[in-house]
């Protein structure tokens, strides 16, 4: 039966979940966020569930020590358990036990971006004859030189394209340093698609966060 999200402060703890985080820690502003999207998925979580028999650990739980997890690095569902401090995003009540988890665009002129191997003139030349702009990372160091002359280098635009180019880039490799992506520990296409998603899903967060203007 799925559990109740609900949180009881026991009467004889000193200990409010508040103080367990900082006030401006960055966990604060990507809880909201998170507890904002898990009320439009409540009614999905509880088709999981049977109506009857023992109260499960509520899934809104697990779904925030995973993202807990993917947010501070943390390798397994283990050295969760053993690492876990901030208590307040999960919901658990402070003396309420950590439970291990086991499952969880026309005629007009165009511009393409690339990473610094593009740099030839075969390229760049072929990219001319097509009308479109090359807004490749320049590679100063090759022989010869960056093949990228002043007509593209010296505009505004492609500075903010080397910019803009990398965003598509920063999310994997953000899900590879700080998320579980280097070296996932699931097999099998549906586990890893999860993963991948819920990974994503915690980038996106810290990403809302710093344009609502938190530091994180």
């Amino acid at each position: 039966m799925h559990g109740a999200d609900i949180t009881q402060e026991p009467l004889s703890t000193t200990i409010k979940l508040d103080e367990r985080v900082p006030h401006d820690h960055p966990l604060r502003s990507i809880k909201i966020l998170f507890d904002q999207a898990l009320t439009h998925i409540g009614w999905k979580l509880s088709l999981i569930y049977s109506e009857r028999g023992r109260e499960s650990i509520p899934p809104e739980r697990l779904l925030r020590a995973l993202l807990l997890q993917i947010l501070f690095s943390i390798r397994s569902e283990r050295q969760l358990v053993e690492q876990i401090q901030h208590t307040l995003v999960i919901g658990l009540s402070i003396d309420e036990p950590v439970r291990v988890l086991k499952a969880l665009p026309g005629a007009h002129r165009k511009t393409v971006g690339a990473d610094k191997n593009y740099d030839t003139k075969g390229f760049v030349k072929e990219c001319r004859k097509h009308r479109i702009t090359p807004h490749v990372a320049r590679n100063d160091k090759r022989p010869g030189g960056s093949a990228i002359d002043g007509r593209t280098s010296h505009k505004v635009g492609y500075a903010a394209s080397q910019i803009v180019r990398k965003r598509v880039e920063e999310p994997f490799g953000w899900g590879k340093t700080i998320g579980p992506l280097r070296q996932l520990k699931v097999k099998g296409l549906a586990k890893v698609n999860s993963a991948l998603e819920m990974t994503m899903m915690a980038y996106n967060l810290v990403r809302m966060a710093k344009l609502q203007g938190q530091s994180v």
